[in-house]
């Protein structure tokens, strides 16, 4: 293969490898359960369908803002964002389990918020840009046979990380 197409070829497996690493299918397919072992007073059902919320409303929000910001500004900002929700997550859980499940007082808030941070993040970056930029990368000519191939092992990671949880 040339590498006029293997080079874009594996930018784009690339770009949607991080994204499943960074954990969003898990969060998306197991939020009840994230909640519910957070302790918090926040129903599980209820942050689940405003989790929901956030991603529809970033999504539609985050669309404009892709060709005007650039993707690799987008990119950084959205994984920083991501690190920063997921470390905030990390720390609530870890004080949790510290002090024998008691939530520290004041912080029942945190495991939303942090969720609703990493929604935010993601959808304005690792989200919709690896998917656009699967199609502008890839040469015409091997295009289908490029993108289902991606789109195979992406789906593959996706399943790897769903089965790891």
């Amino acid at each position: 293969l040339a590498p006029a197409v293997v080079k874009p070829t594996l930018i784009s497996f690339g770009l949607l490898f991080f994204q499943q690493l960074s954990g969003v299918n898990v969060i998306l397919f197991y939020t009840v359960d994230i909640f519910r072992s957070t302790g918090s007073d926040i129903d599980p059902s209820i942050a689940t369908i405003i989790v929901g919320v956030v991603v529809v409303v970033s999504c539609l929000i985050s669309t404009p803002f892709i060709d005007r910001m650039g993707r690799r500004i987008l990119l950084v900002f959205s994984a920083i964002g991501m690190c920063i929700s997921l470390a905030a997550m990390g720390i609530f859980f870890y004080l949790k389990e510290r002090n024998n499940d008691v939530i520290p007082e004041n912080l029942g808030w945190l495991p939303l918020a942090s969720l609703m941070g990493y929604i935010l993040s993601l959808n304005w970056g690792y989200g919709p840009i690896p998917w656009l930029m699967l199609g502008e990368l890839i040469p015409t000519h091997v295009k289908g046979s490029a993108s289902a191939l991606v789109t195979t092992l992406n789906w593959f990671m996706c399943f790897l990380m769903i089965k790891t949880f």
